[in-house]
């Protein structure tokens, strides 16, 4: 099992109709590919965690390179025992979502990253955060489904 995450920020303005329509075809893709992860978006900023058989992420990876929509700005894999988000084919987190499990520091040192000489110290921190988030998937997604019950009240 390999995994790999990366840090893009975008060359246009992302709406948020763009951005479901990204997911929807994330989510399909992913599926077909047996590819699992998530989304985080924020203002210009992409980070995207994926999971799977090595061939199949560094094919999607390759893909996601040539998009023009966007930059990617640096990556970072690792070989993995197992999932970390087995029933995620893309889950889109927010800034609010990762405020609501108290990750929000933990993506500032990612940015960090970004801007600097990294170290092996600094992968393994990266590592941590996810696997933090992974560790916290049951809460997030109580969180989805309240917010999925709610706008269908509405």
């Amino acid at each position: 099992m390999y995994c790999l995450t990366y840090m893009s920020t975008t060359k246009i303005d992302f709406t948020f109709d763009d951005l479901e329509a990204l997911l929807q075809v994330s989510q399909a893709n992913n599926a077909a590919m047996d590819i699992t992860g998530y989304l985080y978006f924020d203002r210009n900023t992409f980070i995207q965690y994926l999971e799977g058989q090595e061939s199949h992420v560094k094919k999607l990876m390759d893909s996601i390179t040539q998009d023009p929509r966007h930059e990617v700005l640096l990556t970072f894999d690792s070989s993995i025992d197992e999932r970390r988000f087995p029933s995620w084919t893309m889950a889109y987190l927010s800034q609010s979502d990762f405020s609501a499990v108290r990750l929000e520091d933990l993506w500032k040192r990612f940015f960090y990253l970004s801007k600097k000489e990294t170290n092996s110290q600094d992968i393994h921190q990266l590592w941590r955060v996810i696997d933090k988030i992974s560790q916290l998937q049951k809460r997030i997604e109580s969180k989805f489904r309240k917010a999925k019950e709610r706008n269908k009240a509405d």
